[in-house]
């Protein structure tokens, strides 16, 4: 039995449901609960979220006895499954609604609105790494990333989701520090955020999140608590569990080898994450025949960062270089207020 608290719901971030027809009621709980978020039928408190149709819109507006209802607590979001008249644009519009989205060819825009929605000011960010082919480093560079953060001083946590990985707490040689694993949080929720850091192995700085990984669905909760705590994530996932988390992370990190055959699975695994990402770019391993600026290209991402190969031996947090992977992840938390 997990010695850690279950309070459920208690800071779960809320989509409250209202005035929708059955089919469109039924996506809106979908793509809600795709975003870990609590559904309700009617606003609350703190609602993080309203889900609403054109109907609702004008209901919900009557109730307030206002024509807006824009909050920067809890947007509006109209859905409609048809396409919107010139005169439903305007009248989402006039009443404050953050968006309207059309079901479900804006699915993936919609999830990254209920993303967005559901982050906390000032609380942790998720960042998810991932491999654009096999071999990419993506688990040494998570660990970069996760040391470099620490080194700025703010809390962050280094999360393993790679159920095919080598084991993160192996490759950052923490597979002797004490504290809890994966299995320890089954029946934590995303209220425990505090009570899961605080109880994770620490080296260096980081807590560090490792053991047999759960299914997607345990690894999008635990991250939604963490989220709820101030810091930083980083999560080194496999590809499966990259596309069911994306919604949940600020940004996604694709580790691409600057060879012509990684450059090519790249895109083949770029495109199977691009429609469920917010945010996404590549971090570039220059030890290859492809230049930086033809994989861009190819894959039509951003350049997060781009690095030479440390020397073989050379182990991720334990030693920090001046140059290298570490420069390139220092870098990224430098320009982190810009981006975000």
């Amino acid at each position: 039995m997990s010695v850690f608290p279950t309070h459920p719901h208690r800071s779960q971030p809320t989509a409250a449901v209202v005035d929708l027809p059955p089919d469109l009621r039924q996506s809106a709980i979908d793509h809600a609960e795709a975003a870990q978020m609590r559904v309700v039928t009617e606003p609350q408190p703190g609602c993080a979220v309203v889900l609403t149709g054109l109907t609702g819109l004008a209901n919900l507006s009557s109730a307030a006895g206002s024509a807006s209802l824009a909050s920067p607590d809890a947007p509006v979001i109209v859905l409609t499954s048809t396409a919107p008249r010139a005169a439903d644009w305007r009248r989402a519009l006039d009443a404050g609604a953050a968006s309207l989205r059309i079901l479900p060819g804006e699915s993936a825009d919609l999830l990254a609105d209920l993303a967005g929605a559901s982050r906390r000011p000032g609380r942790g960010a998720i960042i998810t790494v991932v491999p654009g082919s096999g071999g990419a480093g993506a688990t040494s560079l998570a660990a970069r990333l996760a040391g470099a953060a620490a080194r700025t001083g703010r809390p962050v946590t280094l999360v393993d989701a790679d159920p095919s990985g080598p084991g993160m707490e192996h490759v950052i040689g923490a597979a002797h520090v004490p504290g809890a694993h994966w299995p320890d949080f089954a029946d934590a929720d995303a209220a425990a955020g505090s009570a899961i850091r605080s109880a994770l192995p620490q080296i260096d700085g980081i807590h560090l999140l490792t053991g047999p990984v759960p299914a997607a669905a345990t690894v999008g909760r635990i991250l939604t608590a963490l989220t709820s705590v101030d810091g930083f994530v980083v999560v080194d996932a496999g590809l499966g569990i990259a596309a069911e988390i994306a919604p949940l992370s600020r940004e996604v990190l694709m580790v691409v080898h600057a060879r012509d055959l990684a450059v090519r699975s790249a895109v083949r695994r770029a495109e199977q994450l691009r429609e469920a990402t917010p945010s996404m770019g590549i971090a570039v391993r220059r030890h290859g025949d492809v230049g930086v600026r033809d994989v861009r290209a190819d894959l039509d991402l951003p350049v997060a960062m781009s690095f030479r190969d440390s020397r073989p031996g050379v182990q991720p947090v334990v030693d920090v270089r001046r140059g290298g992977a570490d420069a390139a992840c220092a870098a990224f938390w430098s320009s982190w207020e810009a981006r975000s």
